[in-house]
C-alpha cells in the first residue's frame, strides 16, 4: 500500500515535470511524502523503511525536525506516570 503510494508520487513528479518544468521533482514528492507523514505522526521507523534508508539515522538527520510533538507526548506521558496516585502497570 505505501510502496504504491510512493509509486504514484514518482509517478506524477514524471509527468508533472514533462508538463511543467522540473519545479516538481521526485526528489521533491519523496520528501514531502516523507514530511507529510511525518508531520502527521506515522513512525520516523516506519517512514525510514519506506524510503529504503540503510539506516534510521539518515532519516532522523533530514527529517527530524519534524517531529517535535513527540517530546510533548513523551512529557504528558512521564508527568501522568509520576503523578501521585497513577495506576502502575
Amino acid at each position: 500500500m505505501v510502496l504504491e503510494l510512493l509509486c504514484l508520487v514518482v509517478r506524477f513528479a514524471a509527468r508533472a515535470r514533462r508538463v511543467r518544468g522540473p519545479k516538481y521533482t521526485p526528489h521533491c514528492l519523496r520528501h514531502f511524502f516523507a514530511s507529510t507523514a511525518l508531520a502527521h505522526g506515522i513512525p520516523i521507523h516506519e517512514v525510514s523503511r519506506w524510503l529504503g534508508h540503510r539506516s534510521i539515522k539518515t532519516t532522523v538527520d533530514v527529517y527530524g525536525h519534524l517531529v517535535p510533538a513527540s517530546w510533548d507526548r513523551c512529557r504528558t506521558v512521564m508527568q501522568t506516570a509520576l503523578r501521585p496516585g497513577a495506576p502502575t502497570s
